[in-house]
């Protein structure tokens, strides 16, 4: 990717699926591909440029004559000035930048545990055996230490608060999900 920004005038081409349909190469060849202008504030994308580009055709690698990507193609004709795209500079900085912090979750498992649920699934399990799976695969991903709350709440003819939402740690996390799947259990 190239880390500067594109000029205006500069020759360019696209590969792209216009559509989803067949792959095409717009190259100044075929279409008067050229970086047009940089946009004005309101527009949220980097720069503009004429070539051929349709719906289907955003998130497309938009090259320069060396074969470098200078940009995302982002929007089709946003005005009268051409298509739209970000530049691969501005993505390189973001890339370089901290990440913000995560938001802090707050989710509640309903899980039912009705006569139903003793029923074999598509996996063989019965079904009951599936949902735990899940759910704590489920649990499994929410990372502790983020601030992130879980509760867990079952039914069958009534509910129960089986675990009331709060912020969990590792030992938590355990509680909440029990011991790992028999698969996923390390064997000697």
């Amino acid at each position: 990717m190239r880390a500067t920004a594109p000029v205006v005038g500069e020759s360019m081409f696209e590969i792209h699926h216009p559509r989803g349909a067949t792959k095409k190469v717009s190259w100044p060849g075929s279409d008067p591909c050229l970086v047009l202008a940089s946009p004005p504030g309101t527009i949220a994308c980097d720069f503009f440029f004429k070539c051929d580009l349709d719906s289907g055709s955003s998130g497309s690698p938009i090259f320069d004559a060396l074969g470098q990507i200078i940009g995302v193609a982002d929007c089709s004709g946003p005005c009268t000035t051409g298509n739209g795209a970000l530049s691969t500079s501005k993505i390189l900085q973001d890339l370089n930048e901290e990440p913000p912090p995560p938001t802090p979750l707050s989710v509640v498992t309903v899980f039912d545990r009705s006569g139903s649920m003793s029923l074999p699934g598509l996996s063989g399990m019965s079904k009951i055996d599936e949902a735990q799976e899940a759910a704590a695969l489920f649990v499994d991903l929410l990372e502790t230490g983020e601030g992130h709350k879980a509760g867990l709440v079952s039914f069958s003819s009534t509910a129960t608060l089986d675990y009331p939402l709060g912020i969990f740690n590792n030992g938590d996390k355990n509680a909440l999900i029990g011991p790992p799947p028999n698969h996923l259990v390390a064997r000697d």
